[in-house]
């Protein structure tokens, strides 16, 4: 049996421990995940310490937390930092740094400053930190506006994204997905969206990641909409496992 590994769970020192979340996962026959900080952590910084603290010593993948808790205007930093650890993570979760809030397009879009992005773009801080991640050849969990992650694509079209929620949240899927479609570097998680086979078509099974995105979604059900495809079982196992241990192994 193939391996499975979660490409999106959130854990926290105190409220969502690693040793509740690996129970959770082995009893959906699923071996490890990529993790990362909670959004709505009142100590990111620590919690994305946590993160690779509970990776390593699991087994684990774990993706730096750059970003902000959306809707609520807090950042954990005034300055985007480069830790001095960076290199010790397997990849970045960027999150609603540049937007304020969740994009999921049609109704539930807003117009955004897109001047003031480019402006923040261009400060030292986050020029810095994007020499880092190029360096370091990570592939970045990137969830921002739709205006905001077409202007990151421009800048850094080397730069491997993995758009979480189908596009669910960075415009909307079938606005994101369709925009994305020809962009080889721009992959594609699964947790909550829309997955089915004519999207597998469309975008191909080596741009898709089975995620969850605990603890807002849980591993079983995210799991069985992915397993129920009626596609190839090399392209299943490439959403499984494959694609995530590419991403991740192409940096090392």
């Amino acid at each position: 049996m193939p391996e499975i590994i979660d490409a999106h769970v959130h854990i926290g020192r105190y409220h969502l421990p690693i040793e509740e979340i690996d129970s959770l996962l082995k009893a959906s026959g699923i071996s490890r995940a990529v993790v990362f900080a909670d959004p709505e952590s009142n100590d990111m910084v620590n919690d994305s310490l946590y993160a690779l603290e509970a990776a390593r010593r699991i087994g684990y993948y774990a993706f730096y937390y750059y970003g902000g808790n959306a809707y609520s205007g807090q950042r954990p930093y005034d300055i985007l930092p480069v830790p001095d650890n960076l290199d010790q993570y397997n990849g970045i979760k960027w999150h609603c740094w540049f937007s304020p809030a969740h994009d999921g397009g049609l109704r539930y879009s807003y117009p955004i400053n897109m001047d003031n992005v480019r402006r923040q773009m261009d400060a030292p801080d986050f020029q810095s930190v994007m020499n880092a991640i190029q360096a370091l050849k990570f592939p970045m969990t990137f969830e921002e506006h739709f205006d905001v992650t077409c202007e990151f694509v421009r800048r850094y079209p080397d730069v491997r994204l993995i758009i979480p929620h189908m596009g669910m949240l960075n415009g909307g899927q079938e606005r994101a997905q369709t925009h994305f479609r020809d962009y080889p570097n721009i992959h594609f998680d699964t947790s909550l969206g829309q997955i089915n086979e004519n999207i597998v078509s469309a975008l191909g099974a080596s741009r898709l990641l089975y995620g969850c995105d605990y603890p807002y979604g849980m591993p079983a059900g995210n799991l069985r909409r992915v397993q129920r495809l009626q596609i190839a079982d090399e392209e299943k196992e490439l959403m499984l496992s494959g694609n995530i241990k590419r991403l991740i192994r192409a940096n090392r």
